[in-house]
């Protein structure tokens, strides 16, 4: 009687000389579809942590000519991808960033089925603001290194499914941001870069184009768009060699080894921001076109941890002003050294009294339980006061910052705060005064 090891082997064996047989023409590496190119600029200074937990399943590819091919002899195959990112801004405009990836790979047909789990492609880079306004416009360049972490000769002896096509990419592109509300919370973005392959692959061009929703303080944010990648046909990847390995490694899946791919997605991201800064999100990208590229379907479960220190370095004693960053949109902040600021604005004069009701420190960003209803309009001045009571009981105000109010709503206002006269925080409770102009 044949042993049970003995029969998973003639198993495989048949589902490997099965695959060879299945010889489908044209063969998408599989982390720039799932791992995409993505702008990696985030707040100004500190660490952000952004775990993913990512699933990608396909069971059909797009062939030389984008008409979509089912996989012969009922394969399928999936990826689940779990990465660590990290992000952390050396200063206004200056990044580094990195992934750890951790990789399941998955084929499965009606002869057998094989599976394997352990790191997959790992990224280094760095991006680097070139230009920003105050108007919202922001342009910064990004160079990454994606290379692999696990060996497809071994997956090959074990008969296991490829986590990769074992090539080191070198990314390098820009990100162009800009505005599409008075707000700061709409904008669009541009990316586009050049892709070089090792191994012979082909050298691409990944591109995105994406609406976003980043609320200033908490709420709902919001991603739409396309992402893509298109092919510069320099593939010099020699077939009789590339289509075995695909086959044995991937099903026949286009998901590795692909030869001159080019593929188009959606991409559709909703989430929350919470009124620390963190964000949670839920993200779906489905297949729209391709060329010799995975006809799949990507969900993916996300997390962003920003540790990103809550007040910036310490200032000369001249008047600086600095423009501070946050995804990509520009926020001015004047810092002035505090015996300066004290001799100033002492004769001033309110007309109108408001209470805060929510802070964001690391925005600079608060907001006021008045709005359009009571005469606030856009660009106003406000001076925000701190009441203590001593152990006599005599009460105390402290002018600690002056903010300009940037939307309104009809009972609801959003400040930006341009300077502190104090070392304190705005919080929550403490008084707005309007300024008489």
């Amino acid at each position: 009687m044949e042993t049970q090891a003995n029969a998973m082997k003639h198993r495989i064996t048949i589902f490997t000389i099965l695959l060879w047989f299945f010889n489908i023409s044209g063969v998408v590496q599989a982390s720039p579809v799932v791992q995409f190119w993505a702008n990696r600029t985030t707040s100004s200074q500190g660490l952000v942590f952004e775990p993913v937990i990512s699933y990608y399943s396909t069971s059909e590819n797009f062939d030389a000519n984008s008409a979509k091919q089912p996989l012969l002899n009922g394969i399928s195959a999936s990826r689940l991808y779990v990465d660590l990112n990290l992000n952390y801004g050396l200063s206004d405009s200056l990044y580094l960033f990195g992934r750890l990836g951790l990789e399941s790979a998955s084929v499965k047909s009606n002869v057998g089925n094989a599976s394997v789990f352990s790191l997959g492609d790992q990224l280094l880079g760095a991006s680097y603001r070139l230009y920003a306004k105050p108007n919202g416009i922001s342009l910064s360049a990004q160079l990454d290194f994606n290379f692999p972490a696990y060996s497809n000769t071994t997956q090959r002896a074990n008969g296991q499914p490829y986590l990769g096509d074992g090539s080191t990419d070198v990314t390098a592109g820009g990100f162009l941001e800009f505005p599409l509300s008075s707000s700061g919370e709409w904008f669009g973005e541009l990316g586009a870069a050049y892709r070089y392959r090792s191994n012979s692959f082909s050298a691409a061009v990944p591109y995105t184009l994406l609406l976003k929703r980043d609320p200033e303080t908490e709420g709902a944010i919001f991603q739409a768009g396309v992402r893509g990648q298109f092919s510069l046909n320099t593939d010099n990847t020699n077939p009789i060699t590339a289509i075995p390995d695909q086959l044995v490694g991937a099903g026949g899946s286009y998901i590795i080894d692909a030869i001159n791919p080019s593929w188009l997605m959606t991409h559709v991201l909703a989430g929350y921001k919470t009124h620390g800064g963190q964000e949670f999100y839920a993200y779906f990208g489905l297949p729209i076109a391709g060329k010799n590229a995975p006809s799949g379907t990507q969900i993916s479960v996300g997390a962003r941890f920003d540790f990103s220190p809550p007040n910036e370095p310490e200032e000369t004693r001249e008047q600086r002003t600095t423009v501070r960053q946050d995804r990509g949109r520009p926020v001015t902040v004047l810092k002035t050294q505090t015996s300066e600021v004290r001799t100033t604005g002492q004769f001033a004069s309110y007309n109108m009294n408001a209470i805060v009701t929510s802070v964001n420190d690391q925005l600079y960003i608060a907001k006021l339980d008045k709005g359009l209803d009571d005469g606030i309009e856009k660009g106003q001045i406000f001076d925000i006061y701190q009441s203590k009571t001593d152990y006599a009981g005599n009460k105390k105000e402290t002018r600690v910052a002056r903010a300009k109010v940037i939307s309104v709503k009809s009972s609801e206002t959003a400040l930006s705060v341009l300077e502190y006269f104090v070392d304190q925080w705005v919080e929550i409770g403490f008084t707005a005064r309007r300024l008489v102009e």
